[in-house]
């Protein structure tokens, strides 16, 4: 489970479930899984200064994925890693990097970096840059 001050929600996995719960609105089913068996096994929101509420997860099954709760509830990014993911972490602060999107050439973006850590003892580094959907 984690929880994010940007958004006031905690995101808890249960089984294949992923569940978001807030006062606002409480609980709600924020993403319904696979049907393959597979679970989540970490999950982790990218820093509160980004402001963007990206919750990453990841399975048994060594899928990972990005949502921000302030989009759909449809996974914006999926990658599949070579061995089931074991952990994720999110650096607590943004850094500043030029932008690769077509649409913001020559400009300096907020990314937030992440690291995925597999059952293998593999560790992948990740930099984020997620524009307004």
């Amino acid at each position: 489970m984690d929880y994010s001050k940007s958004c006031n929600t905690l995101a808890v996995g249960l089984g294949n479930l992923l569940y978001g719960w807030s006062e606002a609105s409480g609980v709600s089913l924020l993403n319904a899984g696979v049907k393959d068996g597979s679970w989540l096994t970490s999950i982790a929101f990218s820093s509160d200064e980004g402001g963007k509420s990206i919750l990453a997860f990841g399975r048994s099954n060594g899928c990972l994925s990005l949502m921000s709760l302030y989009d759909s509830l449809l996974p914006r990014f999926e990658a599949q890693q070579p061995a089931p993911v074991a952990c994720l972490c999110w650096r607590p602060t943004t850094t500043l990097r030029p932008s690769v999107s077509a649409c913001k050439q020559n400009c300096m973006v907020a990314t937030e970096d992440l690291l995925v850590g597999d059952e293998l003892g593999d560790v992948y580094y990740y930099s984020v840059e997620w524009p307004e959907a």
